[in-house]
């Protein structure tokens, strides 16, 4: 049974079907359940909820102003995702240009840092939405103030190997403006090709049997590297 949010906005739309295309079809978005008779859907995402319902052009309390695009304006909606790169690959073959592209921030929070990849997209009806893949958390002044650059090695089996790294390092085919490097399917390749260079976040997806083995390549080949920190955790 759907267990609902504490908060889960609720959005008026010009064009349910549109709206359920772009969220379901673009973004990958499920639908919870509908109401056809209301022109209404209850859609969920990696554990983000949200409501759509089309405009009925009628008065009512729920209306506090005219609607004129760009809707929603002076907010926007900070969604959760596994994988920011997936999602603009997805907006971006179906035509929708990105409102601010990808990039790499860390967020203040008393003594602590918390960091996330994060994009800006407006949906049919001008509604903002920024979807942000989790980077972690650092200690606030950790590495002399300097973003610590993240190398994200994915293996076959599920787990992550999270490097942070003092220097900024990149692969084979870096795109500069995303900062993000094409998916390898070769470990010794995919390892051998880290040279220094500038750039944000490497993606590679590696074909080794668990985190230890996958550790220990990286390491092999970045040997002298000034890295800061290195862990594991569930992919």
């Amino acid at each position: 049974m759907l267990v609902m949010n504490p908060l889960v906005p609720e959005m008026i739309v010009s064009d349910l079907s549109r709206s359920l295309h772009f969220y379901c079809d673009v973004l990958g978005f499920r639908v919870e359940y509908q109401r056809p008779e209301d022109l209404f859907a209850f859609l969920s995402f990696h554990g983000s909820q949200l409501m759509l319902e089309q405009d009925d052009l009628q008065a009512s309390s729920w209306r506090v102003g005219p609607l004129e695009q760009p809707f929603g304006r002076g907010m926007n909606l900070s969604i959760k995702c596994p994988h920011a790169q997936g999602l603009i690959e997805r907006l971006e073959a179906a035509g929708h240009t990105l409102r601010k592209p990808l990039e790499e921030r860390w967020y203040r929070s008393n003594d602590v840092l918390f960091g996330e990849r994060n994009f800006l997209v407006l949906d049919p009806d001008g509604y903002l939405l920024r979807f942000a893949q989790d980077l972690g958390t650092k200690a606030l002044g950790s590495n002399s103030g300097a973003v610590v650059n993240r190398l994200h090695l994915f293996a076959n089996r599920g787990a992550a190997v999270d490097f942070g790294f003092s220097q900024v390092v990149s692969g084979l085919q870096v795109q500069p403006e995303l900062g993000v490097v094409p998916r390898q399917t070769d470990s010794r390749n995919a390892i051998s090709a880290l040279t220094p260079r500038r750039c944000s976040t490497i993606s590679l997806t590696v074909g080794v049997d668990t985190p230890s083995a996958l550790a220990k390549a990286a390491d092999e080949r970045l040997r002298g590297s000034r890295y800061s920190s290195l862990r594991t955790s569930p992919g």
